[in-house]
């Protein structure tokens, strides 16, 4: 919707530019506890109202007015994420 004076907003999806299920199993987390080094404890509930099993964002318009295209896999940006952190408060 654009209401004149308005700032465009832009979806800013994943790497691939494809379609991300989103999994009932923990391999995200899997990722993040590769990172981290530690294991997450993990309790999945039944699917709530609103939840949803895919996403996706259609990074077409950021691209075109800006230049950007996603380009970081999760894996590597919560490794990147995690060494940073680290560095920065020093732990």
């Amino acid at each position: 919707m654009d209401c004149g004076a308005c700032p465009p907003v832009w979806g800013n999806g994943g790497a691939s530019g494809e379609p991300d299920a989103i999994p009932q199993d923990p391999q995200p987390l899997g990722h993040g506890e590769d990172a981290l080094g530690k294991k997450a404890a993990v309790e999945f509930m039944p699917m709530q109202a609103g939840d949803v099993q895919q996403t996706h964002a259609d990074v077409t318009a950021l691209h075109q007015a800006v230049g950007f295209q996603p380009g970081t896999r999760l894996q590597d940006g919560l490794e990147r994420f995690v060494t940073w952190y680290r560095a920065y408060h020093g732990c």
